[in-house]
This record gives C-alpha cells, sequence and structure tokens, in this order.
C-alpha cells in the first residue's frame, strides 16, 4: 500500500488535471470568466502540491530545473564547442548528483511543541514565541491568559520589514484558519485552553505554516523563545 503522502500527491495530480481539463473546456466555449474561477483554485491545487512534493523531495524543484538543463545541454542546440560542451555538462551533473544526495529538511519540532502547550496547561510556561523570518521580523506568539484564553497573534503589521509577508491572500487564509485583524494585529483566541485543545493547537500552528503560506519562507529550523 502507498504511503499516505503519496496517495496524497496523487490525489492533487489528479485533481489538477481534472480541472485542467475543465477550463479547456470552457475556454473553447468563450466562458472566460469561468476559466478564471477555475484557474484561482487550479493555483491552490499546485500550491499544495508543490508543498506535499516538498515533503517527499525537498529539492524536487531544483532537480527538474537541472535536468531540463542537462538535455537541453544534450541536444546542443547552440552549437557549443564539444569541449566546453563536456564542461558544462559535467559541472550540471556534479551538482544534480549533490542534490540528490542532499539532506537538509524543513523541521517544525511537534513534540517540542507539544511538551510546551503542556507545560502552559500546568502553568509551567505562559507561552512561547515562533521566530518564522527573523529578518523580516515575522513572528507568531502563542500566550495564555489568565482567563484561560489562548491568544496567538502575528507581528504587528506596521512592525514587518517586508509588507508582503503578510498581504491579503495570507490574510484570507488565515481568516479561514480563524484568525481576525485587531488593528494592526492578526490574532486569533482560542477559549478555555486545556490538554484536550493541545492538539487542536499543534494543528493550528502546522495550518499556518503549510497552508497559509508556503513553508519554505521560513527558516529551516524554527526558532522557539519560552516564556516562563
Amino acid at each position: 500500500m502507498k504511503p499516505d503522502l503519496d496517495i496524497l500527491i496523487d490525489e492533487y495530480l489528479e485533481e489538477r488535471k481534472f480541472v485542467k481539463a475543465q477550463i479547456d473546456d470552457f475556454v473553447k466555449e468563450w466562458n472566460f470568466l469561468e476559466a478564471h474561477y477555475l484557474s484561482i483554485g487550479l493555483r491552490d491545487i499546485n500550491r499544495q502540491l508543490r508543498t506535499l512534493q516538498n515533503f517527499k523531495d525537498p529539492y524536487q524543484q531544483e532537480v527538474e530545473s537541472l535536468t531540463r538543463r542537462i538535455k537541453s545541454y544534450e541536444k546542443n542546440l547552440l552549437g557549443i564547442p564539444k569541449d566546453r560542451l563536456d564542461q558544462f555538462l559535467q559541472e550540471l551533473k556534479d551538482e544534480l548528483d549533490t542534490l540528490k544526495k542532499k539532506e537538509i529538511p524543513f523541521r517544525l519540532d511537534t513534540q517540542e511543541i507539544y511538551d510546551l502547550l503542556m507545560d502552559m496547561c500546568r502553568g509551567q510556561a505562559k507561552g512561547f514565541k515562533m521566530n518564522l523570518m527573523e529578518d523580516e521580523n515575522l513572528y507568531l506568539k502563542v500566550l495564555l491568559k489568565p482567563s484561560s484564553q489562548l491568544n496567538l497573534s502575528f507581528t504587528p503589521t506596521d512592525q514587518l520589514k517586508s509588507i508582503y509577508l503578510l498581504n491579503d491572500e495570507h490574510k484570507a487564509k488565515l481568516r479561514v484558519i480563524g484568525f481576525q485583524e485587531r488593528g494592526t494585529v492578526l490574532m486569533m483566541e482560542i477559549e478555555e485552553f486545556s490538554p484536550t485543545k493541545v492538539n487542536y493547537v499543534i494543528e493550528v500552528l502546522a495550518r499556518i505554516v503549510f497552508e497559509a503560506f508556503f513553508y519554505k519562507m521560513f527558516e529551516k529550523v524554527i526558532d522557539l523563545e519560552v516564556y516562563k
């Protein structure tokens, strides 16, 4: 039986194929409005597919790009002298071989976050800060109030070094997850936080990283600052 990840990738590939066929049909019928709406959905499908494929192989896009370049050089449509062509090909093949052996996985340590959330339930921690992109000052704070309300809040938009990091598309996806705009802050509130809601919070954090954003935007290892 295929791993769950491969099954998901196959499902998204089939969905993409179906949506592309629908778009082609609408274009043939001059129904450009429906084709436009479907193209927006196709963009989301491609984004989710890219994320899943990156889970399976973090360097898939780079490998595909290098493979295309190698095939192009092998055809030698530009008439490059053989000695230079052989050099280019060898350099590309060496780079491709290095990529295939390289392993620098993105890490969001679920166990560490689970332990921190449980510490907060036990009164041993007040919260933590996830530094998503330190150079751009993009972070997410998770704080527990005395009323047992858990607050998740992003960097105030006026404190971001690059405003595009919380653009309209990000905000729309975060609203689906449950975030709301409070002035310059995007915030989500979870009432009566307890151990029974820990897994839900982890799900929310995962959706932020992998659904609302593209996870490769963030640090390879997300730094956590704990508030005692």
